[in-house]
């Protein structure tokens, strides 16, 4: 350690940054004399002008970057340590800063360890030194130390022998060996701790240059490799760092320094080296950076705010959440050197010296805060002052700041439910009161009190014990009462009713009693009474009344039942006894649901609940299976329970039935006479056009023939243009007798028809088409293999599909005909989807199945197919759909 001040030159252009290092360093008890360069030019002035022991600087100025002033550094050949102390350093930059020559690196926040990395750097400096006095003692005599002759009296080789035992002495204590390599044979000489470092034998001291770079580690190789080419062919020492993987596996890390000799021609001849082994060095300052950056992670990653100052309130160190809440309480940012007291307005500035001069001698202050947000929205704030000791002595205080807004609701939101709480229970004629495991009050709402007051004289407060007023309240059930309490506390509900009187007058009370719990455990009872001595009466007037009303319902010519709260048959008339073939005696008493159990789930079920539920009433029919009757229902809720109405409606749905399949009947028999119009509609269509142009084609060139004037050669062409018009109007009666067979052939007797067989034959039938044109036909009938219906319509159908798809192919590509079959809801659904040149249907969708419509012309056809198709399908009861797109492909849907 130096026994004057330390010279340092910081390079810096924040008067905050200054101040914190300066405020670091002397609390570290460091002596130093600073001089700060706030640019370039000052920094080459102080370089020039102040012998530095060491550099300060932060990572970039606006004219100069901290790589720039290491360069700087090297030109001048200043050999002294370079640490970089800067507000943010990330990991890349870390390692960046490391390789560009930095001998070490910290955040500003964490400058209370800058005295400490200065005086390693010192140290470490100094010992680099020592090895390059000893590199060249080395390169003067080799690898024996130039050892003074301690006796004269010993002889040369004992000399050095005892030379060589002190040079490895040395070399042990310090963790210091050597090495020389002859480049003309290869051969290295280790010293023994050299060896030592490495993991090998004392003896092991003859080795390579190969045998030296297997110790390398991988990721190092490359550079020590081209850092010792560099040492060798510029002739100048080398000083770096590496590590080393032992045999054991152990990495360690070394401090390498290394100088060339060159023989008389000027070319390298040896090399020497010291290594230094600095392992627990490097260790303790991973260490230390790990260290501290947890504890900056803590710091950053905690939804509390923390600062730390000195015992001045400047402030030292912050994290990211004390930012946020400090600009959020004061509207001022916070920043490393500012003074805390200066965010504290005048009129609380006197408060907030004097609570902090308290916190500096030892107290600990706490103090909730509320902020108003420009929003409207609140925050509030809990913040705690707490003393920082060091070394048994106050040096600043903490200050920690939680946002207890969320808190804070809550308390204010239970007081609000406490009040509404006690709102409800003191306005309401309920009487509610608590007790704890020792049966006394807890709380009584007003009610209770004022009724235990009026009535039996007692003034129930909290901690009086409920059992010294149970025997003016119910004098005969006292032990009943112990019992009822006591079951309570052992976390069982009760609810009941219960008969009371007073002067003379009966009263009906009904009590809900609940355990209390506290995390598992019953802590008390909570019991809820309500006066329903007017419900009971009305209750019996109404039963009263019923009984006079069932006279009038035995009459009645409907069913009648009536049902309590529980679904309990309290009442059957005869009428129900007869709809439902169900005997007074086999259902009073019993729950309806387990006389008729097969209504469960149904339409009558759930509407009764509905009713129940809703307060509503239920009217609605019903098939009854096991009678095979309809009945129309109607069920009217009641505090009692539920009472139903139902008569017996068979022979009206019978009716409807009927008038609804003479309805169908006749929907069917008028859509018939729809497609018959549609039918000679068409059949008008080719008498009027197709049949009518041949004729007039023939009757033309017919009078003309008779007509004298014409050659022979004119007559035989008139005479040919009268065959063609014969051959044409041929045709058109050979299609309207196919289209009437058609029609005909539909009362045909109908069969099980398999779709695959089906498929199968007209495979066969046009097997050297599907060859030719490379046809794959795909089908899948397994959810409806079979169908019920007119072969030859079928096959007809399934034939024109197929054969139009392998017309209407796309040239460029295979055909492909998927037919599928479905079922849904009892009808069989059948599709053909292809991949062919498709059709416009925006443009001729209208006229898909028209009589001669053509769409492709390119191929031979009369636009028969899709017509006597779509004819079939509807001759059969079907219908035929399409979706199709222009050369994407056409699916028919049957």
């Amino acid at each position: 350690m130096m026994d004057r001040s330390i010279r340092i030159v910081h390079l810096v252009d924040s008067t905050d940054g200054a101040v914190t290092v300066k405020q670091a360093l002397d609390k570290g008890k460091l002596a130093t004399e600073i001089k700060v360069a706030g640019n370039r030019q000052q920094f080459m002035e102080a370089l020039t002008d102040f012998s530095a022991d060491i550099i300060l600087s932060e990572y970039a100025l606006p004219d100069i970057h901290c790589a720039q002033a290491v360069n700087l550094l090297k030109q001048k050949q200043i050999d002294i340590p370079f640490i970089i102390v800067s507000s943010a350093i990330s990991d890349d930059m870390a390692e960046e800063l490391l390789l560009m020559g930095a001998d070490d690196y910290m955040i500003m926040h964490q400058a209370g360890r800058l005295a400490f990395a200065i005086l390693r750097c010192l140290d470490k400096y100094e010992i680099k030194r020592e090895q390059q006095r000893l590199l060249q003692q080395l390169k003067i005599h080799g690898i024996v130390d130039n050892i003074q002759d301690v006796t004269g009296k010993i002889n040369a080789d004992e000399q050095r022998q005892y030379k060589q035992r002190r040079l490895s002495q040395a070399q042990a204590i310090a963790h210091l060996g050597s090495w020389e390599l002859d480049l003309s044979t290869d051969i290295s000489i280790w010293s023994e701790e050299t060896c030592r470092i490495c993991g090998l034998s004392e003896k092991d001291t003859i080795q390579s240059s190969a045998s030296w770079l297997s110790f390398v580690h991988p990721e190092d190789l490359e550079r020590v490799i081209n850092t010792n080419k560099d040492a060798l062919y510029s002739a100048q020492a080398a000083d770096y760092f590496h590590r080393i993987i032992r045999k054991d596996g152990q990495i360690r890390h070394l401090h390498v320094q290394t100088q060339s000799e060159l023989n008389n021609q000027g070319q390298p001849a040896r090399l020497y080296g010291i290594i230094h082994d600095v392992t627990e060095i490097e260790n303790s300052q991973q260490a230390l950076r790990n260290s501290e950056s947890n504890l900056q992670a803590i710091f950053e990653n905690t939804s509390e705010g923390f600062i730390l100052t000195d015992d001045k309130a400047i402030v030292r160190y912050f994290n990211s959440k004390s930012r946020y809440f400090f600009e959020l309480n004061t509207g001022k940012e916070i920043a490393i050197g500012s003074n805390l007291l200066d965010a504290v307005s005048e009129q609380k500035r006197p408060e907030f010296e004097a609570a902090i001069t308290k916190v500096l001698a030892g107290d600990v202050w706490q103090y909730e805060h509320a902020y108003q947000h420009s929003n409207g929205e609140k925050k509030w704030f809990n913040i705690t002052v707490n003393p920082v000791y060091e070394n048994h002595l106050i040096t600043g205080f903490s200050l920690v700041m939680r946002d207890i807004t969320d808190h804070r609701l809550a308390q204010d939101m239970l007081q609000r439910s406490e009040a509404n709480l006690n709102a409800i229970m003191n306005n309401t004629d309920a009487l509610i009161y608590s007790l704890d495991t020792d049966f006394k009050y807890i709380i009584c709402n007003h009610a209770h009190k004022t009724m235990m007051k009026e009535r039996y004289g007692i003034d129930v407060q909290p901690g009086y014990d409920i059992r010294e007023s149970l025997s003016k309240f119910d004098p005969g059930a006292v032990q009943q009462w112990r019992q009822i309490n006591n079951r309570a506390l052992n976390g069982e509900v009760l609810k009941f009713e219960n008969e009371v009187s007073f002067d003379g007058t009966r009263s009906y009370l009904k009590y809900a009693i609940h355990p209390i719990r506290e995390n598992d455990a019953v802590t008390g009872i909570a019991c809820f009474v309500n006066d329903i001595t007017k419900e009971k009466q009305a209750d019996e007037k109404v039963l009263k009344a019923l009984e006079e009303k069932y006279v009038i319902l035995e009459s009645i010519g409907d069913g009648f039942y009536a049902l309590d709260k529980n679904w309990i048959v309290t009442y059957w008339n005869k009428k129900a006894e007869i709809l439902l073939n169900c005997p007074k005696e086999a259902i009073l008493g019993q729950s309806l649901w387990d006389v008729f159990a097969d209504v469960i789930d149904t339409e009558l079920y759930h509407a009764y609940h509905r009713a129940v539920k809703q307060n509503t009433i239920q009217h609605f029919e019903l098939y009854y299976e096991r009678d095979n009757s309809w009945f129309e229902v109607t069920a009217y809720p009641s505090a009692s329970g539920l009472s139903v109405y139902f008569r017996d409606i068979t022979k009206r749905k019978e009716s409807e039935t009927r008038l609804n399949e003479l309805n169908q009947n006749l929907t069917d028999f008028t859509n018939e006479l729809i497609k018959s119009n549609k039918g000679l509609e068409q059949f008008s269509y080719i008498v009027s056009h197709n049949l009518r142009a041949p004729l007039a084609n023939i009757i033309g060139l017919a009078g003309l023939i008779t007509q004298e004037g014409y050659t022979d050669q004119v007559k035989e062409e008139l005479l040919n243009g009268i065959l063609v018009n014969v051959n044409r109007l041929d045709d058109v009666i050979t299609d309207l007798n196919t289209i009437l067979q058609v029609k005909k052939e539909v009362s045909e007797k109908r069969e099980l028809v398999n779709l695959q067989e089906l498929v199968d034959e007209i495979r066969l039938s046009i097997r050297e088409t599907i060859e030719n044109e490379q046809v794959t036909i795909l089908t899948d009938f397994s959810t409806a293999p079979e169908l019920f219906t007119l072969r030859s319509y079928l096959h007809s159908i399934f034939f024109n599909l197929i054969i139009n798809s392998i017309k209407f192919r796309q040239p460029d590509q295979m055909p492909v005909i998927q037919i599928k079959s479905n079922l849904d809801r009892g009808k069989v659904s059948v599709s053909f989807l292809d991949n062919g040149l498709g059709i416009d249907l925006l443009k001729k969708g209208d006229q898909l199945f028209g009589l001669y419509k053509r769409f492709h012309h390119h191929v031979e056809g009369k636009g028969m197919g899709l017509f006597m198709t779509k004819t079939q399908v509807e001759m059969l009861g079907g219908r035929i759909t399409v979706d199709s797109k222009v050369n994407q492909g056409t699916e028919f849907k049957i």
